[in-house]
């Protein structure tokens, strides 16, 4: 079957569009003078200084984008390419015409192995993609909105426990890193800054914080001293690392056995 080309041009190039379209027709193409629907046809459009301005012309160039077809502008003119189709290459006639290249290229745009056409945003796709976006928008107003209702009215829960699992998770990783980093001897001490370093980021800050309370011998700030601190002291053990949970709990038993 031959390949559909639509030629495309202003009656201004009217007798190059007649030697371009018997060339193709003598070259084996079927020819057509308006957009076909679908992909497979190939759209030829003569640019010149009146093409530029023709409104209707330019309508059918942007149905052929609209249609992802393979579009090849052809100069007849020196004239520069629209922005919508200049990231195309053009054959240049304005000087010569060139029967053979154009059918090479026609010939390369409907080979089984071109590439396909480059998705373009024509106006009509940015008009469609900006209504999905404001249907989108407003769903997801919607949606928030209910379910910011129906947690203050109690009928969805807050995933409490699912919360406080990922931070435990998260705390016991971190833990891992600060037991294995902290500073035992001197020489670790003097290290310690290039360990912060080499640290993950969400180590970093827990890590420096507890080997300053041990430097500074202040691992007692965790020490329970009220009735609802010594209820929650089993949730602030899990806060701090390991290294220092057994000093922070015989500190803690020692005063409350009044020792």
């Amino acid at each position: 079957m031959p390949t559909v080309v639509t030629v495309l041009n202003n009656p201004a190039e009217a007798a190059l569009s007649a030697r371009i379209r018997s060339d193709l027709t003598g070259a084996g193409f079927q020819v057509t003078d308006t957009v076909q629907p679908g992909k497979d046809t190939i759209t030829l459009y003569i640019l010149s200084a009146a093409a530029a301005e023709d409104a209707p012309l330019q309508e059918q160039v942007v149905h052929a984008l609209e249609n992802n077809q393979h579009l090849l502008p052809v100069l007849a003119a020196n004239v520069p390419l629209p922005r919508l189709i200049n990231h195309l290459q053009p054959l240049d006639f304005s000087q010569r015409y060139d029967a053979k290249a154009l059918v090479e290229r026609l010939n390369k745009l409907s080979a089984p192995d071109a590439p396909p056409p480059l998705v373009v945003l024509t106006p009509r796709k940015r008009d469609a993609n900006r209504r999905v976006g404001i249907a989108l928008g407003v769903l997801i107003a919607v949606v928030l909105v209910v379910s910011v209702w129906g947690m203050l009215a109690g009928l969805i829960g807050f995933p409490e426990e699912e919360y406080r699992e990922n931070a435990e998770q998260e705390q016991r990783a971190i833990n891992f890193y600060i037991d294995n980093a902290l500073p035992r001897d001197s020489q670790q001490a003097q290290n310690f800054p290039v360990t912060i370093e080499a640290m993950p980021t969400m180590a970093q800050q827990p890590l420096i914080a507890t080997a300053t309370a041990i430097a500074n011998g202040v691992q007692g700030t965790f020490v329970p001293r009220t009735t609802d601190d010594a209820t929650n002291f089993p949730a602030t053990l899990q806060w701090v690392a390991t290294v220092v949970r057994d000093e922070l709990i015989g500190t803690a038993t020692a005063q409350a056995s009044g020792q």
